[in-house]
């Protein structure tokens, strides 16, 4: 019943909305799910497929670094991608922490 009753957005509103989407305040996870949800909620989702929707989500992530990062690892599925990009966010967030405590005389002291 609900697919009957949700409208389907054309192909070229699709792209246009794909093409444009970036991640903003949204996290890596909420970015992801709402790549989805223009899928899914299109026509152009049978004939474009899960395929190339990790590219736009890649596209319209805000940190480039991160952006390069995923992909390099060149993951097939939106859902490897997001788990890959927030592995990777993690991890830069952890060694900037450390190395912070490092300078400011944590496990290095220069006595």
């Amino acid at each position: 019943m609900k697919e009957y009753l949700t409208k389907k957005k054309s192909a070229s509103a699709l792209s246009v909305e794909l093409h444009n989407a970036r991640q903003s305040h949204k996290s890596i996870e909420a970015f992801g799910n709402s790549i989805e949800d223009l899928m899914n909620n299109s026509t152009l989702a049978q004939s474009c497929g899960t395929m190339r929707m990790h590219k736009f989500w890649q596209n319209g992530l805000r940190d480039n670094d991160l952006r390069v990062i995923v992909k390099s690892r060149n993951h097939d599925k939106l859902k490897d991608a997001i788990r890959s990009a927030i592995d990777a966010d993690t991890s830069r967030k952890i060694s900037s922490s450390q190395a912070f405590h490092m300078r400011r005389g944590g496990t290095f002291n220069s006595r």
